[in-house]
């Protein structure tokens, strides 16, 4: 550790003092060349891994001494890492006594708040934080986040684009762009950000996988869509809104086999979903393959005979109309089937 041309300048080993009062001070400017710095041991553990014990001589050092900020950053570091909630508060506070607006203390205290979905106070500590680095992406990437939770979609999306402009490489906030344009409801915008993190990472992520297959069913690409749920229904194999999702974008291009086998594993994982179950059937009156017709279609007008919050717009009306003669009841599953917004998403 070199000592700074002045004795006012900020202290080298980063304690936030002036260096006249820390390494500076009067007994202490021999020592600096040649003292192997506490510091330097606890961060000599924290870069091997070696995070509990990180911990215990970082407090060590802390109860022996008044430490200086240095420590407690390690110590902040090291169990956040942990996941030790009460301690992540406590050490990152105590950064905040040396340093009042310290942006690393606030970017760690509002990732706390975030995850224990106190959405306000994490919008707070964000912002304080960017008062003092407005050109860090992640800050402003994790400002989106929060602003995403309290609600305010349009908000986050402008953190969210400012914190894409600072970094074009982070995927994290081009992710969250898309997941944000598609909440939404702005699909078109948001397939050309699942496109584009499509074209540049391996996505094994099966949400932007489904919610990219939602967008292009929703602008008409069927083809699109059934390859993108696919690509899903690879790493998500246990979800039956995917597959009756895969099922309705197939059946859409007449493809009732495709269709048949993704609605049959939805009923394995739900047996009394109604829509996989009309849809299943509707794939089978095509395909002249009567397998339990009997049985479903009796079940299938028993569910429509008394629709109530729970199966409303769960019968698909033209699906319905094959097996159902009566005009009454065709209506009443038409107009519920009318009140359903969207078909189920991931």
């Amino acid at each position: 550790m070199i000592a700074p041309s002045s004795r006012n300048a900020p202290c080298p080993c980063d304690s936030g003092r002036r260096y006249k009062h820390c390494h500076g001070s009067v007994g202490r400017e021999r020592a600096l060349p040649d003292t192997p710095a506490p510091l330097d041991a606890v961060r000599a553990l924290l870069v091997q891994g070696k995070l509990v014990e990180t911990v215990e001589a970082c407090e060590t050092q802390i109860a022996a001494s008044d430490a200086d900020v240095a420590m407690h950053r390690v110590l902040g570091a090291a169990v956040a890492l942990l996941g030790d909630a009460d301690k992540i508060m406590s050490t990152w506070r105590a950064v905040l006594e040396f340093v009042p607006e310290d942006p690393e203390a606030l970017f760690h205290l509002g990732n706390h708040a975030l995850q224990h979905d106190d959405s306000d106070a994490a919008i707070a500590f964000f912002e304080r934080a960017l008062v003092q680095v407005p050109a860090h992406n992640e800050i402003r990437n994790n400002l989106g986040l929060a602003l995403e939770a309290a609600g305010r979609l349009v908000d986050a999306e402008q953190e969210f684009r400012q914190a894409y402009e600072i970094n074009t490489d982070f995927f994290e906030t081009m992710a969250n762009l898309a997941q944000n344009l598609f909440q939404q409801k702005r699909f078109s915008d948001a397939l050309q950000w699942f496109d584009h993190l499509v074209s540049r990472f391996e996505i094994k992520a099966p949400e932007i996988w489904a919610n990219r297959a939602v967008c292009q069913h929703k602008l008409l690409d069927f083809e699109g869509a059934s390859f993108s749920f696919e690509r899903a229904l690879e790493t998500e194999t246990a979800s039956m809104e995917l597959y009756l999702q895969f099922g309705w974008v197939n059946i859409e291009m007449n493809r009732f086999d495709i269709s048949s086998d993704a609605l049959e594993r939805c009923l394995e994982l739900d047996p009394a979903n109604t829509t996989a179950k009309s849809a299943l059937m509707y794939c089978r009156q095509n395909m002249a393959d009567w397998r339990d017709y009997d049985e479903n279609r009796t079940w299938l007008i028993d569910i429509a005979s008394s629709i109530d919050e729970q199966t409303i717009g769960t019968l698909n009306s033209f699906a319905f109309l094959t097996i159902c003669d009566d005009p009454a009841l065709q209506k009443d599953v038409a107009c519920a089937w009318a009140q359903k917004v969207d078909k189920p998403t991931l």
